[in-house]
């Protein structure tokens, strides 16, 4: 399927000049190829993807902030009924009008969660790169083969 998408690819670039292909070099056959190979995009988007992936593996190194802010208003006090003996005495209770929070989070020792989370983002980054050198050498072998058959 892939040799047939190359050879369509090769076919497509030098009907139309049939005298600038048989003076086409074979390094910029390969350049050409792997410069418009949909696979090897694909690959190389795979790879920066997973790169990205490693860097986001580090945030859980990194202390956290949050913050919280809440205000009420519409104030409807709710009372308490004490009874003193003589008779029930009311007091409104205290109710914030605003309330207001900050988190700060510092990982110290999660179980080296994140160690191992940052080791096996590193290692995927090392497979992706692995199948995009894999997809370049497929590429480039079928492009010499099509290259000497032509």
């Amino acid at each position: 399927m892939q040799a047939k998408a190359i050879a369509a690819l090769l076919s497509l670039a030098a009907s139309p000049q049939l005298a600038h292909a048989a003076s086409l070099p074979l390094s910029e056959a390969v350049r050409e190829a792997e410069a418009q190979s949909p696979l090897l995009q694909k690959a190389a988007s795979s790879l920066e993807e997973t790169k990205w992936r490693r860097t986001e593996a580090l945030a859980g190194f990194l202390p956290s902030v949050s913050g919280s802010a809440s205000v009420l208003l519409d104030k409807k006090y709710a009372y308490l009924d004490i009874n003193m003996g003589a008779g029930p005495i009311t007091f409104p209770q205290i109710v914030p009008s605003a309330n207001y929070g900050l988190a700060a989070r510092l990982p110290l020792f999660d179980g080296f969660a994140n160690v191992d989370r940052y080791r096996a983002a590193g290692d995927f980054v090392q497979a992706s790169h692995l199948d995009f050198e894999w997809a370049r050498f497929e590429l480039d072998r079928n492009i010499v083969l099509l290259y000497y058959r032509a």
